[in-house]
């Protein structure tokens, strides 16, 4: 078994591609959720139709990052749901991130 360290909390916890233990992810992701999304969107992101194709993604590109090249654990929409709706599922208008370069798209002014 692999352990990795959460870098908020420091607590080890078994090796996935994150860089928080659960407990930390589930905190942000609440907090995420709170302040950004509306809860049309928050139900897309936990829709069945969006796991299933996120993977897919992810699994395409072989988890690299579209950007640095770097281990991709996330999938971005380049026009943002907010805004295009029906292009939210559109596999042309997705792409894999690490959370880095996530966190940079996600908050370009």
């Amino acid at each position: 078994m692999i352990l990795k360290y959460c870098t908020k909390c420091r607590q080890p916890f078994i090796f996935c591609p994150d860089s928080l233990c659960p407990k930390c992810r589930e905190k942000y992701n609440a907090g995420y959720n709170k302040h950004q999304r509306d809860m049309r969107a928050d139900k897309f992101y936990h829709s069945k139709a969006w796991k299933d194709l996120s993977r897919a993604v992810l699994a395409k590109a072989d988890y690299k990052c579209a950007l640095c090249g770097g281990l991709a654990v996330e999938v971005h929409h380049i026009r943002e749901i907010r805004t295009d709706w029906d292009k939210r599922l559109d596999p042309d208008n997705l792409m894999p991130l690490c959370t880095a370069c996530h966190n940079r798209q996600r908050h370009r002014g």
